[in-house]
């Protein structure tokens, strides 16, 4: 296959012929690719944005955040947002998760199976780099400092 639009069926059809776990909604338009964090099975859900014509690749983390630790994780994800070249670190404060998005332009634009494994890829290692220490500032009390491995004055 030379190249292929991002949408619902063509990235249902990339799992399949990747033999990727997945889950799908046709209602919802949704893949969610099975990863693991943490020791935990966790999903990366492809949601297609066919009305912007684009493509959101998301990953939510395997544990939730108290609120008293709202601020601390906050600040960890400012500093791993302003090192990143790709992607963005969000906390949803309504649910107290934090999950790595990364969006690609989807109109007009086709993808290899390559393509977007590689995607794919740097929203799961993105992940997998960086729990360990989200998971530290947000349950053990570490500090957001911690994440980039950085010493306070």
């Amino acid at each position: 296959m030379s190249g292929f639009v991002l949408n619902y069926a063509s990235i249902k059809s990339w799992a399949e012929r990747l033999g990727l776990a997945f889950r799908y909604s046709d209602e919802a338009g949704q893949i969610a690719v099975l990863c693991r964090l943490l020791d935990v099975d966790v999903p990366m859900v492809f949601i297609p944005r066919a009305e912007r014509g684009m493509l959101t690749l998301a990953i939510t983390l395997p544990f939730q955040v108290a609120s008293e630790r709202f601020g601390e994780v906050s600040a960890a994800l400012t500093i791993l947002n302003a090192r990143s070249y790709m992607g963005a670190w969000i906390l949803n404060a309504d649910k107290g998760e934090i999950y790595f998005r990364v969006t690609v332009p989807a109109l007009d634009v086709t993808y290899s199976d390559q393509a977007l494994r590689f995607v794919a890829g740097i929203v799961v290692s993105s992940a997998e780099t960086l729990v360990a220490r989200l998971h530290a500032i947000a349950k053990e009390g570490a500090p957001a400092t911690s994440v980039a491995n950085l010493t306070t004055a």
